[in-house]
């Protein structure tokens, strides 16, 4: 899916933000750590809730991104589209974060219901999966767009990595995160990249950054010389971007160029609580990295960031 145009963007920032809010009920990356612990017994009322909650969201917003984008445009038979060039692969990395973040909510809140753990991995998992194939169907009727082959592989990654991890190690070791910090390229293209805060957050892929991290403890099988609550972690992020292809752009000042980073973070899973207020306090860890310095690979430099976001 490409994010061209204002409206829809407007609407699907407050499907993604809806998506973040969400997960406050799902697990942490450590899988023994979730504001809504795992429940050995199956409890009725709670799975009718739970699945009654996420189909409803689910079909809400996609009726409502028919009803208010795709209802306006032209409608044809399922088509493909290659988007897989645009935005230095930066949407690519979105999809997959989103299909990871709404997996790990999905399966925590099966496991809070009583579900089993084989079940609650592979359904739960796939909830992200689902939920953005949803999407991509009515990119592919709709004729300004079409059905990503592209998307659909970062949505299955990013769902695979939840799945895969924790059917083979009942824990999360690899997680990934987000972080942003506001770019000059938004002012230029507000209609694109956004024109408040909250919308460049998800649209202005300048200024985002992805994160793979690696808990060190857990891959050293509880070594006592790694820290349970620190990961180590490393991002993606590009610049100069201010439309999905450079030949688009009409800047010659500007060069578009990717980023890599290495650093740390922290992991809620890795701390002791002693109340619930505590825990929840530590919830935005699971899904945004905090910022700490990192060394940056770009433009076939290296640099040291004090502090990056």
């Amino acid at each position: 899916m490409v994010l061209r145009l204002s409206n829809k963007n407007k609407f699907k920032t407050i499907i993604l933000l809806l998506g973040f809010i969400m997960t406050v009920q799902s697990a942490f990356p450590q899988s023994n750590y979730s504001l809504l612990p795992a429940s050995d017994k199956f409890n009725r009322s709670r799975f009718i809730g739970v699945v009654g909650v996420e189909a409803g969201l689910g079909l809400v917003s996609l009726i409502g991104l028919n009803q208010v984008w795709y209802i306006q445009y032209k409608h044809r038979h399922f088509h493909l589209f290659n988007d897989n060039k645009e935005w230095l692969q930066m949407d690519k990395m979105g999809h997959a974060f989103t299909s990871y973040i709404i997996g790990r909510f999905g399966y925590g809140l099966l496991r809070w219901s009583g579900v089993g753990e084989h079940e609650a991995i592979w359904y739960g998992g796939s909830l992200g999966l689902a939920y953005l194939s949803g999407i991509e169907v009515l990119d592919g009727f709709s004729d300004g767009w079409g059905f990503s082959k592209g998307d659909m592989l970062a949505n299955t990654l990013g769902a695979a990595l939840f799945i895969g991890q924790q059917a083979a190690w009942h824990e999360q070791r690899f997680a990934l995160l987000f972080s942003y910090h506001p770019s000059t390229y938004a002012p230029m293209r507000p209609e694109i990249l956004g024109s408040n805060f909250l919308e460049r957050i998800i649209k202005d892929y300048n200024g985002q950054t992805y994160w793979l991290t690696a808990n060190i403890h857990s891959l050293l099988h509880g070594h006592d010389q790694f820290p349970a609550y620190i990961d180590a972690s490393f991002g993606y992020g590009a610049e100069g971007m201010i439309s999905g292809f450079e030949s688009n752009d009409h800047v010659e000042t500007i060069s578009r160029y990717r980023k890599y980073f290495l650093s740390a973070s922290l992991n809620p899973g890795g701390f002791n609580y002693s109340n619930n207020l505590n825990r929840a306090l530590a919830y935005p860890l699971s899904i945004f990295k905090v910022p700490a310095p990192a060394l940056a690979y770009k433009q076939k430099k290296l640099y040291f960031k004090p502090l990056w976001f």
